[in-house]
């Protein structure tokens, strides 16, 4: 009994969890979470999708009848960037269905229930460059991202903040005078949206999944501007979700100072900068 348990032990968080069925031959135990954030860390840190025992380097699909990402032996070590493309591509149709469905359920919601006729939810609240957050209610009433996680609407400089920190944590201590800097980042093409391509903070707000680039899915997080969050779960619920929150742009200032956007170069990696976009139709 005690086999068994060590065998179904995760070898990264310990937990007793289901282990995955790895693509490589190693015979290391690993639950879906931590498998999918090793991947997705390798892949920010190295460029390529990597087992985090042997180093096997791994191209990335998703099997869209499946609903489930597809992972194969590369042993080229081909850039992540290459089959990234590949991969949003394929999955932009699932998330385009998933807003859909989650426009028609909310939509479909008696009067008594949070609804675009009945904002019934919980705000959030803004504090000292806190992330804003547009919930109706529990994260069963969030849309889901393509990767199982929610999506959740924040104001841009939380966003961008967010980008910082998932980058590295301690990038306040790298800068000398923060506030400005932000700015800049709000002010540029930094956040894209993963459906139209186009700069997803203009809006002042934004659709990011909580699992930011914590998977090998979206190693760069997942994005959703305003825009295509109405176009396809619907205009009045795009309404209601942003009218759930009043406060939904963070208005506070990050620190009271100024700076020069050239430090972000030694904040942001390269690959940060711009996300792979399809190639251009022939």
């Amino acid at each position: 009994e005690q086999d068994t348990a060590a065998e179904e032990c995760c070898a990264i968080c310990f937990e007793l969890r289901p282990p995955i069925e790895l693509p490589c031959a190693c015979q290391v135990d690993y639950c879906a979470t931590c498998w999918d954030r090793a991947l997705a860390s390798s892949v920010t840190v190295r460029g390529h999708a990597q087992c985090p025992s042997c180093r096997s380097a791994f191209r990335v699909d998703f099997d869209s009848h499946a609903g489930g990402l597809v992972f194969s032996v590369d042993s080229d070590g081909t850039p992540s960037g290459e089959w990234r493309t590949r991969l949003y591509s394929k999955v932009k149709p699932v998330q385009i269905q998933l807003l859909r469905n989650f426009g028609s359920s909310l939509t479909a919601l008696p009067s008594t229930h949070s609804s675009p006729r009945s904002p019934s939810c919980r705000g959030s609240r803004c504090e000292d460059g806190a992330e804003n957050r547009c919930t109706t209610g529990t994260n069963r009433d969030l849309p889901l991202c393509v990767c199982g996680a929610h999506l959740e609407l924040v104001s841009s400089r939380s966003r961008i903040l967010r980008m910082l920190e998932d980058t590295d944590s301690n990038w306040r201590s790298r800068v000398p005078q923060a506030d400005t800097l932000v700015d800049r980042l709000l002010s540029g093409a930094l956040v894209t949206c993963d459906l139209c391509d186009e700069v997803a903070t203009n809006s002042g707000c934004v659709w990011t999944c909580k699992n930011g680039p914590h998977t090998v899915l979206h190693p760069a997080a997942y994005d959703v501007c305003e825009g295509c969050f109405a176009r396809y779960a619907g205009a009045d619920v795009a309404a209601f979700c942003k009218a759930a929150d009043k406060a939904a742009v963070c208005n506070q200032p990050l620190v009271d100072s100024s700076c020069c956007l050239a430090v972000t170069r030694g904040v942001l990696p390269p690959w940060r900068w711009r996300r792979p976009r399809p190639p251009p139709a022939p």
